[in-house]
């Protein structure tokens, strides 16, 4: 009796207080408002979206591969009817269940635990027959429930790598004997690097993957634009690097009795000649060249993160917006062509606010101010032998309210593009970029912040590896289907030509000798959780620690939330290997994001299915509290900032701002802190040198 009269006496003393999930009082003055997300979900969502989607994407970019029989070459026209055709059917893939059935016993009897792939080919020979069959890819390694491999008896672990987004970039350096050194560049995923750049003579330059540079113009020319009065139209005449450029660069003798395909043409034989000295040229070679480094999703690949990027970056909304102190006015009147009404007139000053109404309205979406160069009734013409997107979205601005001063072009890339490869609007739109960015209209960009920085996961990396396989596999394949079709022979079958192991090889190469694979840290549950949410900017198509700089090391202000700045290793690996924070989670595009709660006039929502997960892109113009200001309760989904003026984060600045326009708030203080970190108790009072060593020494 004694005892149920003292429980109560506890529970009617602890009511106010927040319960954990096993129970227990929380009693922490700032509580986390939010549970923990899956701490090895980094893990495992990544790879089910590799068996899920990027096998069959694979798949689906490799196949079908066709040969054409020498013999029949010979005798008759080449066409598609005189081709073996090897073909991936749709939506085939289909598992058998791992071998052995439990981790455990791969462990003990020291083997692989893995699945069998199978999908299903389908054989066109030239002779009308078509054989289907289900084809033996090979064994999968599978993953556990903790996210952990077994390889021979051994569990490995694969840590995440973090890199360069694919994207475009523009950059501003001082160079001490040239002065001010502007740069912009396309970097793919897979593929042609292409960099544009100014020298010290005052000419803008291109190189394409890092080999010698040629004028700006004869790229721009190769593509489509022959002329100059379409350069001038296009990218205006404000830029006096540029007018040199076109000045020091003059069309060839003649050009008048050619035509803008033949100009073209030339144009794309002088950068063949550049790329390919001493080699034979000719009008066919240098176009399936230029096409095949650029135009050609099997060659070059921006990824989905790298067409994101295009998107956003190369946007005019995104070239419109400004930060405080800028300002752009219109020097034409935007208007919506489907109704005719001007949305903003000519001499408007652009604010944040119009930008997120042309958003709401999807303004540059819609096809208005957009230009097309396959429409013979346009301004400027592409060479659609290369490619065909060629829609750009074009407004002119100028950087005062004066009527007479000088007008600006935004050239941005067509917003409605799905294709994986670069195509010319973006080429003209980063273009642009860096001719507004010489005359101080927009910012360069930080290559360290994480808005340009993504995470490769297991499944990722696995699917890179799983591709290189494939392209192995590929010479192979033609081989065989030449040498083993006999047209009066029997069918020939899928299982017969297929050779699965250039694609096992790939992959147990990767999981056995990567230096991103390895053993997993088993001294404790800490260390191998740890293990598992690890960053690392070294490996294949990483950073070099030897030639790894300072800044790469630092700990950066969009860091916050995201990566640990306490957890590092000791030693030359400072900084290039990190750890997640806390709540971190990694989105579709492998950008690291972090939780915030909505708060509108002091009201934090504190409803757990209001939590916005942000990344450092999206971050930018928010003001958001730390979550240790003081708070009262209003009910159980709300609660209010008490204070007046709060310490707020503003585009990676402390600022101290009125609480009205706070519109986020952080859902924990440990939020900033990875798991090992958060584990040491009192850390705020802790010297940053002792807070590294003893979140290390935990593990």
């Amino acid at each position: 009796m004694e005892n149920n009269q003292i429980r109560e006496q506890l529970d009617e003393l602890t009511k106010d207080y927040r319960r954990l999930n096993n129970g227990r009082i929380d009693f922490a003055k700032v509580s986390g408002t939010a549970d923990l997300p899956n701490l090895c979900e980094v893990q495992t969502a990544s790879f089910e979206d590799f068996i899920n989607h990027g096998i069959e994407e694979e798949f689906e970019n490799f196949f079908p591969i066709g040969s054409i029989d020498p013999k029949l070459k010979a005798e008759k026209s080449q066409n598609d009817q005189k081709e073996i055709f090897l073909e991936y059917v749709p939506h085939s893939i289909h598992w058998e269940d791992p071998e052995p059935a439990d981790p455990n016993d791969a462990r003990n009897r020291n083997t692989t635990y893995a699945r069998k792939l199978k999908a299903t080919l389908r054989l066109r020979t030239p002779d009308g027959k078509i054989t289907e069959e289900s084809v033996f890819f090979g064994d999968i390694p599978a993953m556990t429930d903790s996210g952990t491999f077994i390889i021979h008896g051994a569990e490995r672990c694969i840590v995440s790598q973090i890199v360069r987004s694919p994207g475009a970039y523009v950059s501003l350096e001082n160079d001490e004997k040239v002065g001010k050194v502007y740069g912009a560049s396309i970097i793919p995923q897979r593929g042609t690097w292409l960099e544009f750049e100014t020298d010290a003579k005052g000419n803008i330059n291109v190189r394409i993957d890092k080999s010698k540079k040629v004028a700006c113009t004869t790229l721009l020319r190769a593509l489509g634009l022959t002329d100059n009065e379409t350069l001038a139209e296009m990218f205006g005449t404000y830029s006096d690097k540029f007018n040199e450029t076109i000045e020091r660069n003059p069309l060839p003798v003649g050009y008048e009795n050619r035509t803008p395909s033949q100009i073209s043409t030339d144009y794309l034989i002088d950068i063949y000649r550049r790329l390919r000295p001493g080699e034979p040229v000719s009008d066919l070679g240098a176009i399936s060249m230029m096409k095949n480094r650029f135009f050609n999703r099997k060659q070059y690949d921006m990824g989905r993160a790298g067409r994101f990027k295009l998107s956003v970056k190369l946007s005019v909304y995104e070239r419109l917006e400004r930060r405080p102190g800028e300002e752009l006015y219109l020097a034409e009147d935007l208007v919506d062509s489907s109704t005719g009404e001007v949305v903003f007139e000519a001499g408007h000053m652009i604010t944040k606010a119009d930008v997120e109404k042309l958003r709401e309205m999807h303004f540059f979406e819609n096809g208005n101010m957009q230009f097309d160069g396959t429409d013979p009734d346009c301004f400027f013409h592409v060479n659609t032998a290369l490619d065909d997107h060629a829609k750009i979205n074009i407004v002119k601005v100028r950087k005062t309210p004066d009527a007479d001063g000088p007008v600006y072009n935004i050239v941005g890339t067509d917003l409605n593009l799905d294709v994986s490869y670069v195509t010319p609007s973006d080429i003209f739109a980063v273009f642009s970029y860096m001719l507004n960015i010489m005359e101080g209209i927009g910012q360069p960009d930080d290559i360290d912040n994480l808005a340009n920085r993504r995470v490769k996961c297991v499944g990722e990396l696995v699917q890179e590896h799983f591709r290189a396989g494939l392209n192995r596999m590929e010479k192979n394949l033609r081989d065989r289907m030449i040498a083993l079709y006999k047209p009066d022979g029997e069918a020939l079958k899928p299982t017969a030509v297929v050779n699965v192991k250039p694609l096992t090889a790939n992959l147990s190469d990767f999981f056995m000798s990567s230096q991103l694979s390895q053993f997993m840290d088993q001294v404790n549950p800490l260390s191998a959780l740890t293990n598992k949410r690890r960053l690392s900017a070294l490996g294949p198509g990483g950073l070099s620690r030897d030639r790894a700089s300072f800044e790469v090391r630092d700990v950066h202000p969009t860091h916050y939330g995201r990566i640990c700045p306490v957890e590092t290793p000791e030693g030359q690996n400072v900084g290039l290997i990190n750890n997640l924070s806390c709540y971190a989670k990694i989105d579709r595009y492998g950008f690291i994001t972090t939780p915030y709660r909505p708060v509108k006039d002091g009201v934090i929502d504190q409803d757990p299915d209001h939590v916005v997960y942000l990344s450092a892109a999206d971050e930018i113009g928010h003001m958001i509290a730390q979550a240790n200001c003081n708070i009262e309760k209003i009910d159980g989904k709300s609660s209010r900032i008490t204070d007046h003026r709060v310490v707020c984060r503003h585009n990676g600045e402390t600022v101290t701002a009125d609480v009205d326009l706070v519109d986020l708030i952080d859902v924990s203080p440990k939020q900033i802190l990875s798991i090992a970190s958060a584990c040491i108790p009192f850390l705020e009072n802790d010297d940053t040198s002792r807070a590294l060593l003893g979140s290390n020494m935990e593990r």
